[in-house]
């Protein structure tokens, strides 16, 4: 291939890269733009070392910002500020997104956290003032989240870094079966858990039975 053929093919794959990331930055509400970077950030870091948006013709509004792509993903659509912490210093990412969590560690600041809880997650988006402590003073990850259920983010000072998480929705929480009056194959009358109890210890404590 010639250098000139070359500097073609070099500059057409170019133009369809930039087409495309055009295509998922045009048209986002300015006021709604989930910043990317930070202020003074150049348009190369911005463009090609972040993959994200950027736009300097609007004044008060991040001028690095996520593209739709990023805005509809479960991760990359969570502000950089807003991520709890769901790993470890040296986390990688099979490892962290083995727990169920988010990785990118695009680095954004000196703060952003790589390994986050996704918007799906109970400990998703609670604010470390809200946070009720679900353990004590020097408790480890491990016990936090597997022996009590709870939250853990330990990037935080003077808060609970073992905090309860979201309460599930009710469509999301354990039906107890209603009570019915159909027969079951025995012939009695189904009725709650707790009311089979009772009849079954009331059988047991009668005399002579």
């Amino acid at each position: 291939m010639s250098h000139s053929a070359f500097v073609i093919v070099l500059l057409g794959v170019g133009y369809v890269l930039g087409d495309t990331l055009h295509r998922h930055c045009y048209d986002i509400d300015p006021n709604k733009r989930l910043d990317c970077g930070y202020y003074g950030i150049r348009k190369e870091e911005c463009e090609v070392h972040r993959g994200c948006c950027y736009d300097d013709t609007v004044q008060g509004v991040p001028w690095c910002f996520r593209s739709k792509t990023d805005l509809a993903d479960k991760c990359r659509s969570i502000d950089v500020k807003k991520r709890a912490d769901c790993g470890w210093i040296g986390i990688n990412k099979d490892v962290c997104e083995g727990r169920g969590c988010c990785y990118d560690d695009r680095g954004y600041n000196m703060g952003s956290k790589y390994c986050f809880y996704p918007k799906s997650s109970k400990c998703y988006d609670i604010a470390p003032e809200n946070r009720k402590d679900c353990g004590y003073f020097g408790i480890g990850r491990d016990e936090c989240e597997k022996e009590r259920d709870c939250c853990f983010d330990h990037t935080v000072q003077n808060v609970p870094w073992c905090f309860f998480g979201h309460k599930r929705p009710p469509s999301l929480a354990p039906q107890t079966k209603a009570p019915t009056e159909k027969p079951t194959e025995e012939g009695a009358t189904e009725g709650s858990a707790e009311e089979l109890t009772e009849q079954s210890v009331g059988a047991r404590i009668v005399p002579g039975g």
